[in-house]
């Protein structure tokens, strides 16, 4: 009996510590931010802005642990329509209107978003990147140019689903910062 009792204890010990290694796949909300103090260079310029999930890959990265292969970090909203969303808020906070019939079209594209650590178990130092391109058009002019944003995080403990939500939408936010920088585009697109 005590015998049996001890082998129950281990199994459940060893149960415990092996469910503590594991990770649940988790999806994050895409919800970038202007970080952008726009000014009125707009100037009540029309653009017609669209959102593009240009992504080859769709897994963001993985949560690691021993089941790293399933703990697979997606993106739970269209990923298109939050960068459109963010880029018409910037350039409007920048003297710009949205307009679906304006002559000048802005497509924005997600063409990178991605979660790694230089540990394959244990994630307490994440790197996080994200690109994305912007193709402005007026009658037979075009306007090209890509933005990126990089988060290099270290931390004591493994990032929870909140962390790295955050975290993705920081190195989102920065690409963003970047295309609110861009002079020329600014300049292309209000002239």
């Amino acid at each position: 009996m005590v015998k049996q009792m001890k082998w129950f204890l281990s199994a459940c010990v060893a149960a415990v510590f092996l469910v503590g290694c594991a990770n649940s796949p988790q999806q994050i909300t895409l919800a970038p931010k202007t970080l952008h103090e726009g000014q009125n260079q707009g100037a009540g310029a029309a653009v017609n802005i669209m959102g593009i999930d240009a992504r080859q890959e769709l897994v963001v990265g993985s949560r690691g642990g021993t089941y790293k292969d399933t703990a697979l970090i997606t993106v739970g909203n269209d990923a298109g329509a939050a960068l459109a969303a963010v880029v018409s808020s910037g350039l409007k906070e920048m003297g710009f209107v949205a307009d679906a019939q304006a002559p000048v079209q802005l497509t924005v594209s997600l063409l990178d978003l991605r979660l790694t650590s230089p540990s394959q178990y244990y994630q307490s130092h994440l790197i996080l990147n994200a690109g994305i391109s912007v193709v402005a058009k007026k009658a037979n002019e075009t306007y090209k140019g890509s933005y990126k944003g990089m988060i290099d995080n270290k931390t004591l403990t493994s990032a929870d689903a909140e962390d790295t939500s955050r975290l993705i939408n920081s190195a989102l936010d920065q690409a963003v910062a970047r295309l609110f920088e861009d002079e020329a585009l600014l300049h292309f697109i209000a002239n």
